[in-house]
């Protein structure tokens, strides 16, 4: 759960440095870093969350970047 958190937050602040902010993958990492910490385990239930949200806002990114190559 800690490695898959650490990874996925260094993916949220590439992308937010270079484009778009990244609550989504933040949100995710988070909840896995409280998880490995020993949280309740309802806390499972917001990761999800995270991940759509996460998912989102790298697909607004590279539509971003794509409008940006043709433009």
């Amino acid at each position: 759960l800690w490695e898959t958190g650490a990874r996925y937050l260094a993916y949220a602040g590439l992308a937010g440095q270079l484009r778009h902010r990244q609550a989504g993958g933040t949100l995710f990492a988070l909840t896995l870093f409280g998880l490995a910490l020993g949280a309740p385990r309802s806390l499972g239930a917001v990761t999800p969350l995270g991940g759509a949200a996460m998912i989102a806002g790298l697909v607004l990114f590279a539509l971003a970047v794509l409008r940006g190559a043709s433009g």
